[in-house]
């Protein structure tokens, strides 16, 4: 009875490490995949001269990288003015014995430029308004 249960015991720490080692994976490719989105979203934000579909590409190559499921087609790229959005719909099949199931993933990232925009009174000067107050600091003369 003894060696029964010490079996049964090893076949459950086999059958989770190998459920693990089949589900992680995915998981930890989706983490690194919305990571370089982010950074990407970051970064054309303020690269306004990389277009769309460049934005697509690097995308793409990215999740030729991590091993998913994704084509340039599938990355969706919206830019409007300072604001840029860069998401993804993919899934990825797991096939495990006796319980094969899909797992959704949904990358995103937004991202909005923030330098001189955060400032009104800048963006009114770079608009052709009136330029913001100059405040000049005078050191005290001490005798």
């Amino acid at each position: 009875m003894k060696t029964v249960r010490s079996l049964f015991g090893v076949l459950v720490v086999v059958a989770v490490f190998y459920t693990a080692w089949k589900i992680i994976p995915p998981y930890f490719n989706e983490y690194q995949f919305e990571d370089a989105i982010a950074a990407e979203a970051r970064f054309s934000s303020y690269n306004q001269t990389r277009t769309e579909q460049d934005i697509r590409d690097a995308m793409a190559k990215k999740a030729a990288e991590y091993d998913l499921p994704l084509k340039a087609d599938d990355i969706h790229v919206t830019r409007s003015g300072p604001e840029i959005t860069i998401w993804a719909d993919y899934t990825v099949h797991v096939d495990l014995p006796g319980y094969p199931f899909d797992l959704k993933f949904h990358p995103n990232s937004k991202n909005k430029r923030t330098l001189w925009d955060g400032f009104p009174a800048m963006a009114r000067a770079k608009n052709g308004a009136a330029a913001p107050r100059q405040i000049t600091f005078r050191r005290a003369l001490s005798s």
